[in-house]
């Protein structure tokens, strides 16, 4: 129900934030995770899958599609 603006605004920071997770991840493996609170990352990966979904009416997005690949890339 949220408005199309507060949607982009939430993609966008969800997407900055797994970019850099990725990143991070391919610089220090399973030790990412010890950073977090939630040290489980099946948790991380479903949580980013939620906001795919929650995000879905943006899924013609290029922004929206390398969110979703990028939570299918996260290792877990």
């Amino acid at each position: 129900s949220a408005s199309y603006e507060a949607k982009v605004v939430a993609l966008s920071d969800k997407l900055a934030n797994l970019r850099a997770i990725s990143e991070d991840y391919a610089k220090l493996g399973d030790k990412l995770w010890e950073r977090f609170t939630e040290k489980n990352p099946k948790k991380h990966k479903a949580y980013y899958r939620d906001m795919c979904d929650a995000l879905s009416a943006l899924a013609d997005k290029r922004a929206w599609k390398e969110l979703n690949s990028l939570v299918d890339q996260l290792q877990v």
